[in-house]
């Protein structure tokens, strides 16, 4: 039994150690004029084919008005992002919230000003 605790908990740490969140979500902006959300995100991989930032999710004011399943990300370095948001205004709260598809998860708040 406690060989199996211990395969468990390595099989644990190595799918850890595969996978992971995205390290930095980077220039998270909203332009008014153009009602856009951008953001870049930094998610370092060896192929970005198979193992990538999959879901997306951007909530507002703690409801989700955005879920996007991606199937790869742009580079091996990261990506980024563009969404049109109408109908925003001053003290609005906005979550990206990014999960790689091999576990992990990053999230970055923007309060619009």
């Amino acid at each position: 039994m406690k060989k199996i605790l211990v395969l468990v908990a390595l099989l644990g740490i190595c799918l850890a150690v595969y996978g992971h969140a995205a390290s930095e979500i980077a220039n998270a902006k909203y332009t008014a004029k153009t009602k856009t959300l951008s953001f870049s995100f930094t998610h370092v991989v060896r192929d970005p084919a198979a193992h990538f930032i999959q879901g997306i999710q951007i909530r507002l004011n703690d409801v989700t008005i955005i879920s996007q399943v991606a199937s790869a990300q742009d580079t091996a370095n990261g990506g980024d992002f563009l969404y049109k948001i109408p109908n925003l205004k001053k003290g609005d709260v906005l979550d990206i919230i990014l999960d790689c598809n091999k576990g992990g998860r990053e999230s970055a708040k923007l309060v619009l000003k």
